[in-house]
């Protein structure tokens, strides 16, 4: 197990109210979560059009190729991060991650869904959890700051004092079934197939989440950045930095999945669409 149950946290609500974290996390990977993911197809539309993608194999070899190639070293990596920050009360590292990955993250469509989902689930968080988002200090008064999904969900895990391994592995986890659900209904599959699918990728997922965590030093302390320059003063300063700004076990901080980037950005020039994305 990676989660050791740990107790439940007070929220101001009025009453003696409070959160279970192992029950959160439940909640965070609810494909019924209100925040709009059931739409969104992350370029899978594209490929199924296309003709790339007309069987259970084929789904499973997709996927798996977006989880060690984007999904695992880049939101994967950030969730990681996020959580970190939360930990450490440290919105303005965050917010400088989220730039980041703004700035990497160029197919229009899924950068905006990525921040649509980040924004209804930190609502979620604030609203209804009672939990404090993130609040950088160079936030420009009147403009909110936008938030990646992926960072919303791992600043949510620290928080709330769910493990990080809980918390990455939950959130890979969650990607995968929206992926995986999408594809049910383009390609179209069976429902069994779609847990088949999912099943397979358990193992993949596993490793990918160890390897991620594998970039802490084994006493937990942050690790250097070892050369990794994002050209941001804070991080080039003597601070104690991010547990996963350098990936070991041949991980690399970074995505490289042309073929899926393309099918993203054509995904809006397509003649009909079910997906946002």
């Amino acid at each position: 197990m990676f989660l050791a149950h740990p107790p439940g946290i007070p929220v101001d609500s009025g009453g003696d109210h409070f959160l279970d974290p192992f029950l959160l996390l439940l909640q965070l990977t609810d494909s019924a979560l209100p925040i709009g993911g059931y739409s969104h197809s992350w370029g899978l539309e594209t490929a199924v059009q296309a003709g790339q993608l007309a069987s259970e194999e084929e789904v499973f070899l997709y996927i798996q190729g977006l989880l060690s190639s984007s999904l695992g070293c880049l939101e994967g990596n950030l969730c990681g991060i996020a959580h970190h920050c939360a930990a450490q009360r440290n919105a303005d590292r965050l917010a400088q991650w989220q730039a980041w990955l703004s700035a990497n993250r160029w197919p229009k469509e899924t950068r905006q869904a990525s921040l649509q989902l980040g924004h209804r689930l930190l609502q979620l968080a604030e609203k209804v959890w009672r939990l404090e988002p993130p609040r950088p200090r160079q936030e420009v008064a009147g403009q909110p700051q936008e938030w990646h999904h992926c960072l919303v969900f791992g600043w949510i895990g620290g928080q709330v004092g769910i493990p990080l391994a809980s918390t990455l592995h939950a959130y890979l986890f969650s990607q995968v079934v929206s992926l995986v659900s999408a594809a049910v209904r383009l390609v179209p599959l069976g429902h069994s197939q779609g847990q088949s699918i999912v099943i397979r990728l358990h193992h993949p997922l596993h490793a990918l989440a160890e390897k991620i965590l594998a970039s802490r030093s084994p006493d937990g302390d942050p690790m250097d950045l070892l050369g990794f320059d994002l050209g941001f003063d804070l991080l080039t300063s003597d601070d104690r930095l991010d547990p996963f700004s350098r990936i070991n076990s041949g991980l690399t901080f970074s995505a490289f999945a042309p073929l899926h980037e393309r099918d993203c950005q054509q995904h809006q020039s397509l003649y009909s669409r079910l997906f946002q994305s």
